[in-house]
């Protein structure tokens, strides 16, 4: 016998409603009877009528309403379809061995491959394995950073349960059946990523300049051409840190305070620090070269922490014998390269701007650093037990 599609639950009540009314009128007509026989025959036959009228609507109307039913859900689930592909979050469907099955339109322009693409998602992102999704293990959801033709992504991957559609369906057996498939969502956060990078560029960094041998230059040169030496090296100073858009202050006659973006920092990286070579090109006559040591602070919460780092880095610097530079951050003590000549940094520093790092608490050095030139084990120093360092 050929099933029918049937209405259930409230629509099935509302369109009933007519005929129940009915019933209540037979109630009403019977009660009529029993007081006056005549008035009962009058509206017994408007009872009929009424149902007369009433069936004819409910069975010439029924089909009608069941295609526009059908009509409407059809036309919903395109909506919806259509809503999903074009939804301006890449987003994409796999099955349950990581293979793509569908993809919407802003899936397919970040991958740049067309509809009905059905290769593993490996093949788009070879970093995201089988083993990194969600499987049967529990794993409902996983989250990785990925990057992809030069954007970065967040890409979210849930479980979607196939068990419950497939034990209500009465075209498959689903005792036993776990199936599910695996959404997967696309987040660009290369802009969120570049903006961070530009904030974190231009927050500020402290640091202090030393004059390592002040006295002895000064006493190696003429009295009356002294203070033409200091008037130089002032110069030299601040213009150079003029350059790199920062500010300095002279404390005291042999010590300078030096507010810059730590975007500039990482310029004094690359350019190695030249500060200390050009500082000792000042020559008037003077029998010794004048030095320098750099300590800068930075990535501090707060400005006065950043002071308190430069001041840690300075003191370090001038414990190894000074004529060099030293960053201090929270996690870490930097020893950048410094000099002209590559061949001062020794091999695997230059891929990471010729840095030594040290390793430890905030103010422990290194004891066997390896400083450009390589270890330096005539200056160790006492507080750094327990540290490493890497090149």
């Amino acid at each position: 016998m050929k099933k029918r599609i049937r209405l259930k639950g409230r629509i099935r009540t509302y369109i009933q409603f007519t005929l129940y009314l009915g019933l209540l009128l037979l109630a009403i007509d019977a009660a009529v009877f029993m007081l006056d026989f005549r008035a009962g025959l009058l509206t017994f036959g408007f009872t009929i009528f009424y149902f007369a009228i009433t069936l004819t609507l409910y069975f010439y109307n029924k089909p009608i309403i069941m295609n526009e039913l059908i009509s409407f859900a059809t036309e919903y689930g395109q909506i919806q379809r259509k809503l999903l592909r074009d939804l301006e979050l890449p987003y994409a469907l796999l099955d349950d061995s990581g293979k793509v099955i569908w993809t919407n339109i802003a899936f397919e322009n970040v991958v740049h491959q067309p509809k009905g693409y059905s290769k593993s998602i490996t093949s788009l992102f070879p970093t995201i394995t089988r083993d990194r999704l969600p499987d049967e293990s529990g794993v409902d959801e996983a989250q990785y950073e990925l990057e992809y033709e030069g954007c970065e992504y967040v890409a979210k991957f849930r479980k979607i349960s196939l068990k419950e559609m497939a034990e209500h369906s009465d075209m498959i057996d689903a005792e036993g059946y776990n199936g599910y498939l695996i959404a997967v969502y696309l987040f660009d956060e290369t802009a969120l990523h570049i903006a961070l990078q530009e904030v974190d560029d231009q927050s500020l960094t402290v640091g202090m300049i030393y004059l390592d041998n002040y006295e002895e230059a000064l006493e190696s040169v003429e009295e009356v051409r002294r203070s033409l030496l200091i008037a130089l090296i002032d110069r030299k100073v601040n213009k150079y840190i003029a350059a790199l858009d920062g500010i300095s202050k002279k404390l005291e006659k042999d010590k300078y305070l030096v507010i810059m973006r730590k975007k500039a920092v990482a310029q004094l990286q690359e350019n190695r620090f030249d500060l200390l070579e050009e500082v000792k090109t000042v020559n008037i006559g003077n029998e010794m070269a004048v030095t320098i040591s750099i300590g800068i602070g930075l990535d501090g919460l707060t400005y006065a922490q950043n002071y308190e780092f430069a001041r840690t880095a300075i003191d370090l610097a001038l414990g190894r014998g000074g004529d060099q530079a030293v960053i201090k951050t929270p996690e870490s003590i930097t020893y950048p390269c410094q000099g002209k000549s590559k061949s001062s940094c020794p091999a695997g520093n230059h891929h990471r701007q010729g840095s030594c790092h040290c390793h430890g608490t905030p103010d422990a050095g290194c004891g066997q650093l390896r400083f450009c030139g390589g270890y330096l084990p005539d200056r160790p120093d006492p507080r750094q037990k327990g540290s490493h360092c890497i090149e």
